[in-house]
């Protein structure tokens, strides 16, 4: 009898436990900031497919979902939504979800035809991310709360600075377009600068290096920033870095002297060879090498030191992005690398 009561009362104990786990979740049901339709989820609960209504950054839409969800029903994981925006354009999103937001890599597809693939965050593009256009060009850029600076890529090829502001994209000048032809062929080859023994360039096809070059204790120090030929708006040469954040203008005089100006600064040089050959970097840091020779050496100067002051003498941590280097009394007893 005594076995029996006990028996009884453990299958009423499991009972309630399933009727409070049943309120629970529908109490989390409740608090989803999604409207799930009528269709049923299929067997594996993380998995909806079907009409699911979502608030976004830009406003709320309802259309069809099919991806992973979460315990409350929201999208979460991986993706495809596809809705249709304020102006009766049809548009898809697949990609990343967290909590009912568009998190990571993604890719929205316009049917009329225009294609954004990268980065978003929140709804809104964040990093790296192209726009492709219906007519065949696009924008690269680096995105910040849907803006960006980049490279507008028209049509027919020609490159140009470009910024994207609220989905409008502003060109400003061509960039690196490769429809350059015998333009830059009197620029092709080494070039040293006058009166300025440590200073060089070195222009190859579309490249224009820039080279440094001395001696550091017992090291030879090399440092090579690449620039490129572009055009300003009115069709003129210039000197452009990677970015398009610097712009200088060149030009070759009838003096065959080249000079380079930025903020009525010029740098002028002259023709020493035909030689297009674009010298290595400098060396690497090496134990007891002195300070100024890590200076001159591939890691350069550092982000942050840090002192110590014994009897026993100085010693000093230089702090990199990729790594440290230890001074004792001036020279280099140790290199570590992140």
């Amino acid at each position: 009898m005594k076995k029996f009561i006990g028996f009884f009362l453990a299958v009423v104990f499991l009972f309630s436990l399933c009727a409070c786990g049943a309120d629970h979740a529908d109490q989390a049901g409740t608090s989803s900031t999604s409207t799930l339709s009528s269709a049923s989820p299929a067997e594996d609960a993380s998995h909806f497919e079907g009409e699911i209504t979502l608030d976004f950054a830009f406003g709320t839409r309802t259309g069809q979902y099919e991806g992973d969800v979460n315990e409350a029903g929201v999208p979460d994981g991986y993706g495809v939504f596809t809705a249709v925006n304020t102006t009766g354009t049809s548009w898809t999103y697949e990609g990343d979800w967290v909590n009912g937001h568009w998190e990571g890599l993604g890719t929205s597809t316009w049917s009329d035809g225009q294609k954004y693939v990268g980065n978003y965050s929140e709804d809104v593009e964040a990093g790296d991310g192209t726009y492709f256009f219906a007519d065949g060009s696009s924008f690269a850029g680096v995105f910040t709360d849907g803006n960006a600076d980049g490279v507008y890529t028209a049509a027919d090829g020609v490159q140009y600075y470009a910024t994207m502001v609220d989905g409008s994209v502003e060109i400003g000048g061509i960039w690196r377009t490769g429809e350059f032809g015998d333009e830059i062929d009197a620029y092709q080859g080494e070039w040293s600068e006058i009166d300025n023994r440590y200073g060089r360039l070195v222009i190859s096809g579309e490249s224009i290096n820039f080279i440094s070059e001395m001696e550091i204790g017992s090291k030879h120090s090399v440092d090579v920033n690449t620039f490129y030929f572009g055009k300003s708006e009115n069709g003129d040469l210039v000197v452009v870095n990677e970015s398009g954040s610097y712009r200088y203008d060149i030009s070759i005089g009838e003096d065959d002297v080249l000079t380079i100006t930025q903020d009525s600064k010029e740098r002028k040089y002259e023709k020493v060879s035909d030689s297009l050959e674009i010298p290595k970097e400098t060396y690497e840091p090496e134990i007891g090498m002195t300070e100024i020779e890590i200076y001159g050496s591939t890691w350069g100067a550092p982000e942050k030191k840090n002192k110590t002051t014994t009897a026993g003498g100085e010693s000093e941590q230089w702090v990199y992005e990729d790594g440290y280097i230890y001074f004792t009394d001036g020279i280099v007893t140790a290199i570590q690398e992140r």
